[in-house]
């Protein structure tokens, strides 16, 4: 997810690597979702696009060609989903504004 006003350049810079995505790739989905107040949500504080990508059963290439669409996009202030990947969770927490003070919380 990145902020509505990034999409244009999002979609041009997934365009440019699309030959390499598409070998991997069942199908994607592009949709807006509103701004909430759900601190652990990628739409936290902003009207955001969503880009989802459903992939194939193919760890290795799927894990390489998500970590370069995570590297064209991070720039321009996409916050990845993260639940499901603790590793995840860890290396994005940055991109979550309220992650570091709950972190000295305990989980109830």
């Amino acid at each position: 997810m990145l902020p509505r006003n990034q999409a244009v350049a999002a979609l041009t810079r997934l365009r440019a690597i699309g030959d390499r995505i598409d070998p991997h790739l069942y199908m994607s989905e592009i949709r807006t979702v509103a701004a909430d107040a759900l601190w652990l949500s990628s739409s936290y504080g902003y009207d955001c696009v969503a880009i989802h990508f459903t992939w194939k059963r193919e760890p290795e290439a799927c894990a390489a060609i998500t970590a370069e669409i995570e590297d064209l996009l991070l720039p321009l202030g996409a916050r990845p989903h993260w639940a499901g990947d603790a590793h995840a969770l860890c290396r994005l927490a940055p991109l979550y504004p309220r992650m570091q003070a709950s972190a000295t919380r305990p989980i109830l």
